[in-house]
């Protein structure tokens, strides 16, 4: 209400003007009267060559801000995949041709309209999507630039994911004191249980491991968790602290296998996608696949090549990339998997096995801190 602006930030004047045009197209739902005349025929091609609405052109325009070249040098430039003059598009340029894909209707609408389009009154969004529609399989050529661009970091950060897990499981099955404490408090519930039909397990989950801490002594003075960490400080080893061999646990909690298994798929995708490229180039330039040499992964790319045979080399090193990952991937699955059944786990989410695993680990190390408690 009016009443309430006075003293507020609200109470001044502000010569601030609004530019409703560009408002209009990226809020507003109305349609103008231009608008209007763009969209009612959408089916067919404008006669006048213009085949985006004023919202999409727009759209285009405000992305094509943040390139260095024209839209006919970024066809240009897509067209050999970056690879004439490599680096005229940045990675966040590939990124955002990635996000703001052109749509196979806006393709062929821009190809139909190419003959009766005078590209001097085409806006720069219409201008980038008319030289676009001139390119073979833009979307392909893209997203080849896109894995190109990003294969060697994405794969170093998918290894390094994978060796985060593959550690952490190495540093359990290593820990001979986790052993020690797993059968110590299983004697330990045994005896407690005795003449009860818990009295005689022969194992149990590891999530038992965190209600320890619950169980307390009649006197209530004691948990059961410190009563195992005294008895282990005083007959096996006084200065033992699970953060100094499970170095990886932490880290391993954040990281999910499936997830994981869905990067790497596609990762090997998005390789395959850039091998199916390399293909259809080499075959435009008139050259049989089948004759050609194969690329050795480990040697660079060579500068004085044509782009299809840049491509063939960074589709080399992209492949063996993937086979490095996948081999990885395989053993570190089969690790996991080693660890659940030693663990006797049945979660399919090793995540959360390590979480389980960790918020005891980190129990024992705080309780183990503590001042020492005589026992009787």
């Amino acid at each position: 209400p009016k009443s309430k602006i006075p003293l507020t930030v609200f109470d001044t004047k502000s010569n601030y003007t609004l530019d409703e045009k560009v408002i209009d197209a990226l809020f507003s739902n109305r349609i103008t009267p231009h608008a209007k005349s763009i969209t009612t025929d959408s089916e067919k091609p404008q006669k006048d060559g213009h085949v985006l609405d004023q919202r999409r052109a727009l759209n285009l325009e405000i992305v094509l801000r943040n390139f260095e070249l024209g839209p006919k040098e970024i066809a240009e430039t897509v067209e050999t995949l970056d690879l004439l003059h490599q680096g005229q598009l940045t990675l966040e340029n590939v990124n955002a041709l990635v996000v703001n894909v052109i749509t196979d209707d806006e393709m062929q609408e821009a190809a139909l309209a190419r003959e009766a389009v005078n590209v001097e009154e085409l806006g720069k969004g219409e201008l980038f999507v008319h030289f676009a529609s001139q390119v073979k399989r833009w979307s392909s050529k893209v997203r080849s630039m896109a894995t190109i661009k990003t294969f060697r970091s994405q794969s170093q950060e998918i290894a390094a994911e994978i060796e985060i897990v593959h550690s952490a499981c190495q540093e359990v099955f290593e820990c001979d004191e986790l052993q020690t404490i797993v059968m110590m408090i299983l004697h330990l519930g045994n005896y407690l249980n005795q003449g009860t039909r818990r009295g005689n397990a022969s194992g149990y989950r590891i999530d038992v491991l965190n209600k320890l801490a619950d169980t307390r002594s009649r006197d209530g003075k004691m948990s059961l968790l410190r009563f195992a960490v005294e008895m282990f400080k005083r007959d096996v080893a006084p200065n033992f602290r699970f953060s100094s061999v499970l170095e990886h646990a932490k880290q391993a909690c954040r990281v999910s296998k499936e997830e994981l298994s869905a990067e790497l798929l596609a990762f090997e995708r998005a390789v395959a996608m850039l091998g199916r490229e390399v293909t259809s180039m080499v075959k435009e330039a008139g050259i049989e696949v089948d004759t050609l040499e194969p690329v050795d992964p480990t040697v660079d790319v060579p500068h004085d090549i044509p782009p299809w045979d840049k491509a063939r080399h960074y589709h080399a090193q992209a492949t063996q990339s993937a086979a490095r990952l996948r081999d990885s991937m395989d053993k570190m699955s089969s690790a996991s998997n080693k660890l659940c059944k030693y663990l006797a786990e049945e979660r399919t989410k090793l995540n959360e096995v390590f979480d389980m695993l960790l918020e005891f680990t980190t129990a024992w190390d705080t309780a183990s801190a503590q001042s020492l408690t005589t026992l009787l």
